[in-house]
């Protein structure tokens, strides 16, 4: 198994993101129930992976802020084949994701923090 270690990110900014990632994979199960999102193999790995990315952030920023540090580096498990999903993945579901949102299926909301966050755990380094 490798891992991901994203770039640094603020204890508060993490906070937001972990809400807003939870909100948006309720969302994306709502839309494959509703036949507006495929069900593929695929989809269903990248929202398990992210899932443990929301599990690890959360720990992280729990962790950060007990220790009363303001800013976290994630160390998140995963395969190479996830690491591959994740990024080959991410920037077609969130056009579809806003593209669904302007079609008013769907209320993204992100804000600033959590695409701060979101471009921490993307331009993280990988290794196997």
């Amino acid at each position: 198994m490798g891992q991901l270690v994203s770039a640094p990110y603020s204890t508060d900014d993490g906070v937001e993101y972990v809400a807003y990632l939870a909100h948006v994979q309720s969302e994306c199960w709502r839309l494959v129930d509703e036949k507006r999102l495929p069900g593929s193999d695929e989809l269903v790995a990248f929202l398990d992976s992210a899932e443990r990315v929301v599990q690890q952030v959360r720990r992280d920023v729990a962790g950060a802020t007990a220790a009363g540090d303001a800013v976290v580096v994630s160390t998140i498990p995963m395969l190479p084949a996830e690491h591959a999903r994740m990024q080959n993945m991410n920037d077609s579901l969130r056009n579809l994701l806003e593209i669904l949102e302007m079609r008013q299926a769907l209320e993204l909301n992100r804000t600033p923090a959590v695409a701060r966050v979101a471009e921490a755990i993307m331009t993280g380094t990988f290794s196997a």
